[in-house]
C-alpha cells in the first residue's frame, strides 16, 4: 500500500475511504546521510530517512528524527513537523522518544 491515490493499486477500485491510523509503525529500511546530496538544500547533517510500515500496513518514506542509531525492526511513532509556507510533514521518532507520551 502507498500514499493517497485515486484508486486502489491492487484492484483499481475507486471506492476508497480515509481511515484513522494509530501512527505507530516499524522501521523496514533506512539510510543515514552524512553529506548533502545536493548543495542547493540546507540540511542538518547527519540525517536519516526510512521506510516505515504503519501497523495498518501502509508504508511511508519519511525522516527519522531523534534517532541516533536506528535499527531495522525498531518501533517508531509519527509526529508532525511544521514547514515554511504553513504545511506539515510526518516524521517518525522512537516509541518513548522525545514528544512521545508513552
Amino acid at each position: 500500500m502507498g500514499p493517497p491515490a485515486e484508486n486502489c493499486s491492487r484492484c483499481l477500485s475507486m471506492d476508497l475511504d480515509w481511515i484513522e491510523v494509530s501512527g505507530a509503525g516499524t522501521v523496514i529500511s533506512y539510510a543515514t546521510y552524512h553529506k548533502a546530496w545536493n548543495s542547493a538544500f540546507e540540511l542538518i547533517l547527519p540525517y536519516t530517512i526510512a521506510i516505515v510500515e504503519l501497523d495498518e500496513g501502509v508504508r511511508l518514506l519519511t525522516d527519522l528524527v531523534d534517532v541516533a542509531a536506528p535499527e531495522v525492526g525498531e518501533r517508531v511513532r509519527v509526529a508532525f513537523e511544521p514547514r515554511d509556507g504553513g504545511g506539515v510533514v510526518p516524521v517518525f521518532s522512537r516509541l518513548g522518544g522525545l514528544g512521545d507520551p508513552r
